[in-house]
């Protein structure tokens, strides 16, 4: 499927979930694809993701479209979500580890990862903090790195009991860190744009001209 026609299921998508949010909660739908509105905003984040379909569905339950969207609340909605299913998969490779009918063989592999996952709830604690309080992209990508850390040490085993949990993990991970990079490369832009501003072009009375013989000559010169 190309990108035309995936923009074009993804817009379907997001405009059925958006109504069916709306039905459940007694609101009036709106939804508009000729103006930007916060629901379209959120389709624009959600589209240059990794998942983009996984991103609409994952933040537009927990949206609320009443107000200004916000880029930070998806990345929080976001985060919750991939805390939630690590915690989820961490609580099945514990049960796993102890359960008598689970394979010897990848018994090791399940311990491994049950502390990988250990800390990569730690580490999406931390970005999550960062996130609610101070909304610094940078900072908190950077904590968040030591989720896709983690995660690639216990993927590498390929322990079959628990390959899809750790994969919805790792795809919504990439969500959170493809939001922080759009946030991080937004907050360039507006920064670009304000001092942009500030740069007064040079002009022909304040250029230097190199052709001048006595350019930067002290005391007397002669041509």
């Amino acid at each position: 499927m190309d990108s035309k026609n995936t923009l074009l299921l993804l817009i379907v998508s997001l405009s059925c979930l958006i109504l069916n949010t709306h039905a459940a909660t007694g609101a009036r739908p709106h939804v508009s694809l000729r103006k930007r509105t916060p629901q379209i905003a959120l389709l624009n984040l959600c589209k240059n993701t990794t998942k983009p379909s996984l991103c609409a569905k994952t933040i537009l339950p927990k949206m609320d479209f009443t107000v200004h969207f916000s880029h930070y609340k998806a990345l929080e909605i976001a985060i919750v979500a991939a805390q939630n299913q690590t915690m989820k998969t961490s609580d099945r490779i514990a049960t796993l580890i102890v359960n008598p009918s689970t394979p010897k063989n990848i018994v090791g592999d399940l311990k491994v990862c049950k502390e990988q996952y250990r800390n990569m709830l730690d580490a999406i604690k931390e970005s999550l903090t960062v996130v609610a309080g101070s909304k610094n992209a940078v900072e908190a990508s950077y904590k968040f790195s030591g989720f896709m850390a983690s995660r690639a040490t216990c993927e590498d085993g390929k322990v079959s009991p628990i390959e899809s949990d750790v994969k919805l993990s790792y795809d919504l991970g990439s969500v959170v860190l493809d939001i922080m990079a759009a946030i991080k490369e937004r907050n360039l832009r507006r920064v670009a744009r304000r001092f942009g501003s500030l740069i007064a072009p040079v002009t022909p009375s304040t250029a230097v001209k190199p052709a001048d013989p006595c350019y930067n000559v002290i005391g007397t010169c002669s041509h």
